[in-house]
């Protein structure tokens, strides 16, 4: 098994109206990338059993960096759809779309050209 995988993503932020009090909407989102590259370290579950599969979960740290922000955040979605919030007023920051793979758990790579699922070395 690969040490690191490369996930790429799509990244939208989001322009956001309104406060902590009154709650907050999205007024518009701009892509922000088509190509974003987040290495991963994969991790392997249920070792020696049939159940083990490998997978992968993006760091706090990771999103952080990616939508340049130091608070704390609530990610909600799934294992390639992820929504970021800012956790202490729950803020929309912004989202990501895995376009590299159909699954991250387990890691399963979506192959473009042939549209096959594929897995990781």
């Amino acid at each position: 098994m690969r040490k690191t995988i490369d996930t790429h993503w799509e990244v939208w932020t989001y322009d956001v109206w309104g406060n902590e009090h009154d709650g907050y909407d999205v007024n518009d989102r701009y892509n922000y990338s088509r190509d974003y590259i987040i290495r991963c370290k994969p991790v392997t579950y249920n070792p020696n059993t049939k159940n083990e599969f490998v997978a992968i979960e993006l760091t706090d740290n990771q999103l952080q960096r990616v939508f340049g922000v130091r608070c704390n955040l609530t990610i909600e979605g799934d294992d390639i759809h992820y929504y970021i919030y800012r956790e202490k007023d729950y803020c929309p920051i912004g989202e990501l779309n895995c376009i590299s793979h159909a699954s991250l758990s387990p890691v399963r790579m979506y192959n473009k050209i042939t549209e096959n699922v594929n897995l990781p070395d």
